[in-house]
């Protein structure tokens, strides 16, 4: 498996959130940390393509670590401060993390001369940002208080499904957007080896 396959593999474990309820333990189906250690391990091999994959790796250990912390502040009920600033911190990790996979690809799109995904992927990427950004908002909000203040009281489960449901589809896009990419970078290296 090609190290750029493994950080999408990687990227695919961050998009799946799927928790189920064990007694008292919460457990996440396809933990994010996973996701996080395969973009570490993948974006080794792809230092030579721009240095900004160096600074991807600074951001998948953060988030890592704090992706750790927050399943463990998840199972032992710890406060909502806690849980709401380990959520935090992650959400700033992955932006970062998937800035620099973003603007690493970009440099070598223009080294190899690829010019057909740069916009579209720039594009996913703030599409990522903001939608993750909500719903780290959402995540910290007293969301009773929000909905009553704006008048749309009960609304609270049908706007946290709206937004994951948006942010799922956001972070595929970005996925599949960084498969075209890896699918051009492949063909055009298959063409230069003839």
């Amino acid at each position: 498996m090609s190290n750029f396959l493994k950080m999408i593999l990687g990227f695919l474990f961050l998009v799946f959130n799927i928790q189920v309820k064990l007694g008292g333990i919460t457990l996440d189906i396809v933990p994010d940390f996973i996701g996080y250690g395969l973009i570490f391990l993948a974006t080794k091999g792809l230092l030579e393509w721009s240095p900004c994959f160096q600074k991807t790796r600074k951001y998948a250990v953060i988030a890592f670590v704090i992706s750790v912390c927050r399943i463990i502040a998840q199972n032992i009920n710890a406060t909502f401060t806690v849980q709401g600033t380990l959520l935090g911190i992650e959400t700033i990790a992955y932006i970062y993390l998937s800035y620099y996979v973003m603007e690493g690809l970009y440099v070598k799109n223009k080294t190899d001369k690829i010019y057909e995904l740069n916009s579209q992927l720039r594009g996913a990427w703030i599409a990522v940002a903001v939608s993750r950004f909500i719903y780290c908002f959402l995540g910290l909000t007293d969301l009773d208080s929000l909905t009553a203040e704006l008048g749309i009281e009960g609304m609270e489960s049908t706007i946290l499904v709206l937004i994951s449901a948006v942010t799922f589809v956001v972070e595929a896009f970005f996925v599949l957007t960084l498969n075209q990419n890896r699918m051009l970078i492949e063909e055009k290296k298959k063409v230069e080896q003839k």
